[in-house]
């Protein structure tokens, strides 16, 4: 049985939406880093960032634009300009795959040379 992993508009919302920012974390740091840098310790950031972008922007009734963060908390946030508006939508969510997460992954990878 492969994992799947829920994404929640209503993370958007949130400082610790998206599992404090640590949805992928496990996921990316047991099968992907090998050793503890700053750029490798960012991946699971990164991957949740795409994720995001990839498939939850598209399934959410509204378009809101993303603000990005770096932080040891959630770094995907909606803009604060369409902070209330997403607010008022029922939330909608998005199941991930392992293997769309292994994909992320992969660009993360390629994209940073880890």
């Amino acid at each position: 049985m492969t994992n799947k992993y829920i994404l929640s508009s209503k993370s958007l919302l949130e400082k610790y939406g998206f599992c404090d920012g640590d949805l992928f974390s496990d996921f990316v740091h047991d099968n992907y880093i090998v050793r503890w840098t700053t750029q490798e310790f960012a991946m699971d950031k990164q991957v949740l960032k795409m994720a995001v972008e990839r498939y939850l922007l598209p399934a959410l009734p509204i378009p809101v634009r993303l603000q990005c963060f770096i932080t040891c908390h959630n770094n995907v946030r909606v803009h604060p300009d369409d902070y209330d508006e997403l607010a008022t939508q029922p939330e909608t969510v998005v199941e991930i795959t392992e293997q769309q997460l292994r994909d992320l992954c992969e660009e993360v990878k390629q994209e940073y040379m880890i």
